[in-house]
């Protein structure tokens, strides 16, 4: 690959942002990149809202939406549909060269399609421009129907998001079917090849419990946003993820990074001009890991907001890894207990077979252990639940590692 004049592209974006209505305010007397501040999603979001009411700014527009799980409500982030297409192909290159998707690929692509939602729409457009036949069924269609689809046609790849793949592979095991590896579709059966996730981070239980239901340990990924699009892909996905960012779509800042390296991944645009974006901070959090002339590698280790505060003290999912990370679905619930007059914090948790009291009894106590638990500011609890207990997301299926139900809380 050819090596990519950053500083050329960066002063090129910071040139069309200073006369933007996004952030003319944010960027006067602003000449050069590294002055301009980072970007919060609410005050994008403000300025985005107070622009969107010109009609004339959303002519040729692309409109993603954004929020609900993180904000309780949605926002809509406009791109230019013709530099919305040209990223999509610049991606599209590496998805086929890195093998990700080939002319060969049949791929069933279960990302969902619901008010302005088009993770459908997305992925069957970068299989068509890697040369692939994609099988769009969607993440609402019936697992039924999935399965009928996917043996009629051959599907060598699963695309969608880990929870809506988890829910599939369930059914698989509940019907007794499966999905033989091999090199030609055989009778009663699937072949299939590969993976590709995006969405949601794919934690090791979760991968497990795929390979097994799947047959396949070929996982990729890419990685995106509403306002970034997407901007980044793996062909083989690690634990912890790795994206590979190529520069000449996206130029990422690793900021407040602590002694690990780790801190908020802060990103630029070099393809948007229309409706640019400047120094927004994603909410995610990574670090650098690799550089080459023409990418950057981040480590993701999820979301800034993956914590919560009840009973005087803040925790983050990290906290509690070793108790969960044996278990590929579970949700924490918190909500305000009107009776006990406290809050409660609920850890509901999946299992594959019948949990023994016991189980239940040694998570509680180490989750009580962590949390420093004694029901006198707040009340702990552990139930193991059905996989259609845990609450999902109603457009993108997605299920909230934390829900927080309380006045003001947020869902992660």
């Amino acid at each position: 690959m050819t090596e990519i004049n950053i500083t050329e592209s960066l002063d090129r974006i910071v040139a069309a942002a200073c006369y933007h209505p996004f952030y003319r305010d944010q960027f006067k007397g602003v000449a050069r990149f590294e002055d301009c501040p980072v970007l919060e999603k609410r005050v994008l979001y403000q300025q985005v809202q107070v622009a969107m009411r010109d009609p004339a700014f959303r002519q040729g527009t692309y409109f993603s939406p954004t929020g609900g799980t993180t904000t309780g409500s949605s926002f809509y982030f406009p791109t230019a549909i013709a530099e919305n297409k040209r990223q999509r192909h610049l991606l599209a290159k590496r998805l086929a060269a890195s093998g990700i998707v080939q002319p060969t690929s049949v791929v069933l692509n279960m990302f969902p399609c619901t008010r302005l939602v088009r993770s459908l729409e997305i992925f069957s457009e970068y299989c068509e421009l890697c040369g692939a036949t994609v099988l769009p069924v969607g993440a609402h269609e019936t697992n039924e129907e999935v399965w009928s689809v996917a043996r009629q046609f051959g599907a060598t790849l699963l695309a969608g998001m880990p929870s809506r793949l988890i829910a599939f592979a369930r059914w698989l095991q509940t019907t007794g079917q499966c999905l033989p590896t091999g090199s030609l579709p055989t009778e009663g059966g699937l072949t299939i090849e590969k993976v590709l996730i995006a969405g949601e981070l794919l934690h090791p239980p979760k991968r497990q419990m795929l390979e097994r239901a799947f047959g396949v340990h070929c996982f990729s990924g890419v990685y995106g946003s509403a306002e970034m699009g997407v901007a980044a892909y793996q062909a083989d996905l690690c634990a912890p993820p790795v994206y590979r960012f190529p520069l000449e779509i996206l130029y990422v800042e690793i900021v407040e990074a602590d002694g690990e390296g780790f801190g908020k991944l802060v990103a630029t645009n070099l393809v948007r001009t229309h409706h640019p974006l400047v120094r927004y901070d994603t909410g995610d959090v990574g670090r650098v890991v690799n550089r080459t002339a023409d990418e950057v590698w981040v480590e993701l280790r999820g979301r800034g907001g993956d914590s919560f505060a009840i009973g005087g003290g803040y925790w983050h999912l990290a906290d509690f890894a070793g108790v969960l990370s044996r278990f590929a679905e579970w949700q924490i619930v918190i909500e305000f207990d009107e009776e006990a007059g406290m809050d409660r914090i609920r850890f509901h948790v999946v299992t594959d077979d019948s949990p023994a009291e016991s189980l239940q009894r040694e998570l509680t106590v180490a989750i009580r252990a962590i949390l420093e638990a004694d029901d006198q500011t707040h009340l702990t609890d552990v139930a193991f639940v059905p996989a259609v207990a845990l609450r999902r997301h109603p457009a993108t299926l997605k299920v909230p590692s934390i829900l927080d139900l309380r006045k003001g809380g947020r869902q992660t």
